[in-house]
């Protein structure tokens, strides 16, 4: 199979990405191009044994909106180019923000082309009339005019994304709209968690991913850790790992560092993520569910924090974690209000009263294994669709 991916936002940024095409790297029977922009956040280039993967410039905090929209166009022109060199069986993008090139390579000419679509997040349709997105807004417009009729595949995360798009196009044929959920790679679940084994009196927390004062309950939860020093629960640390931060937030957690707190603003690599959360009894969920996508969103480090052996606390809004709760299994899901947190919500970690919490199912490899084969079969069994 000649894969093509799109992804024109940094590929660094989105786990399922990289590890996908690791997945299909390892079977070594495709030919796969990758088509991403560089990052601006200075992490590692992702590379892979067997993947080529073309980037062009992307834009970088501070650039007049001219120089955003020369980098886009520049994106554009370069994808579809690579696109029609590479002459891909399939074609698979992520997101709105990749769709005009695939638009542009199927309409002129490459009407035979097979094409996969995935999305990371659900946009709800108003989204799109937000100051800043009037390039997506244009390639959402490609999407509904023509390639979420003309793709084969469709996918959201979790069955209530999947749900929510089907309302929003109900011109969509919900048989090709598919769950992929992202879960991390199995090794993961080899890798024993300490904390839970030492002999410590510190219960430990760990935060990894984006945060801010305004979309997390960051502010409250040190509030709570810095209000409790001689709270007879015992003592308690958060680590912070974020790289993407806003200013005035990275100013304010600077600020608040202290023996209990500790902000790692460098964050930490993808693939150091075992290694180093292994080391804490708890990971934490702060997402204030601004947004309908943050509600029914059950994010990456909801697995990759089970992976790890840590109990997860997540706030309530976050409906879309609801369905994994539980305080009766190890590791334990428990739902906790972070603007009162007077006690421990802590689960009963006797291993003689609590199940284990079976992690075989939520591993990326079961996920892709299904997703290979869907896009094999879509080239032995279906006609080409006319362009």
């Amino acid at each position: 199979m000649r894969l093509a991916i799109v992804q024109l936002l940094p590929i660094e940024y989105y786990p399922p990405v990289t590890n996908f095409l690791r997945f299909l790297a390892e079977k070594g029977n495709n030919e796969i191009e990758v088509y991403s922009v560089e990052n601006a956040r200075d992490r590692p280039p992702f590379a892979c044994p067997g993947v080529r993967i073309r980037r062009t410039t992307s834009p970088r905090p501070g650039d007049s909106k001219l120089r955003r929209y020369l980098c886009y166009f520049s994106t554009l022109a370069s994808t579809f180019r690579w696109l029609r060199s590479f002459r891909p069986d399939v074609v698979i993008y992520y997101e709105p923000h990749s769709a005009l090139p695939v638009f542009l390579h199927r309409k002129l000419g490459a009407g035979d082309v097979r094409i996969a679509i995935h999305h990371h997040e659900y946009y709800d349709p108003h989204q799109f009339d937000r100051r800043g997105m009037r390039l997506p807004s244009l390639a959402h417009r490609a999407e509904k005019r023509t390639l979420f009729r003309e793709s084969f595949w469709i996918s959201q995360t979790n069955e209530k994304r999947r749900e929510l798009f089907l309302r929003d196009h109900p011109d969509v044929d919900p048989g090709k709209v598919h769950v992929l959920p992202n879960y991390p790679p199995s090794a993961w679940q080899k890798v024993k968690n300490r904390a839970w084994t030492q002999d410590s009196e510190t219960l430990r927390l760990v935060y990894v991913g984006s945060v801010s004062r305004e979309d997390t309950y960051v502010e409250p939860l040190l509030e709570w850790l810095h209000g409790r020093p001689n709270s007879k629960d015992g003592p308690v640390s958060l680590d912070l790992f974020a790289y993407n931060v806003p200013e005035e937030t990275d100013r304010w957690l600077r600020s608040r560092e202290s023996e209990q707190f500790r902000y790692h603003r460098q964050g930490v690599e993808y693939d150091q993520l075992p290694e180093v959360l292994t080391d804490f009894h708890v990971g934490l969920i702060l997402y204030r569910g601004n947004t309908t996508n943050f509600v029914w969103n059950a994010p990456n480090k909801l697995f990759e924090y089970l992976a790890c052996g840590l109990d997860v606390w997540y706030p309530p809004v976050m409906q879309g974690i609801a369905p994994y709760r539980s305080k009766e299994t190890r590791p334990a899901v428990v739902e906790t209000n972070f603007e009162n947190l007077p006690v421990f919500p802590i689960a009963n970690r006797d291993p003689s009263k609590s199940l284990p919490l079976d992690l075989s199912s939520f591993t990326c490899e079961s996920i892709y294994q299904e997703w290979q084969q869907a896009l094999a079969v879509s080239l032995k069994s279906a006609p080409p669709l006319d362009s």
